[in-house]
């Protein structure tokens, strides 16, 4: 029996740690070495321009990543001939986190 309750003390123990941890990361759009001139892009054209999202994923902050994350996979799921713009999105759930990176483009 003590065996019992020790192993679940443990177990709420990781738990409650889990809960109560975060982790948290900041990136620069510009850091990867591609600058992009707001400036010279058509915005009265809003309608035609297209999105493309590439993500990974992993379990704990352990276990992963899972998929693919790169500017080039999300230029070409949208068919994208010209980037204006990209960004980053993070986003850490209690079992997972989702990284993305998103580019727009004609």
């Amino acid at each position: 029996m003590k065996k019992r309750k020790s192993f679940l003390s443990v177990l709420v123990f990781f738990a409650g740690i889990s809960f109560l941890t975060s982790c948290s990361t900041v990136r620069q759009p510009t850091g990867g070495g591609m600058n992009i001139q707001l400036d010279q892009v058509d915005y009265s054209y809003v309608d035609r321009i297209k999105e493309g999202e590439s993500c990974s994923y992993s379990l704990f902050g352990l276990i992963g990543p899972f998929g693919d994350i790169k500017m080039t996979q999300a230029i070409k799921k949208a068919r994208i001939n010209q980037v204006t713009n990209y960004d980053y999105s993070y986003k850490n759930f209690i079992l997972f986190s989702k990284n993305c990176i998103r580019v727009y483009g004609y």
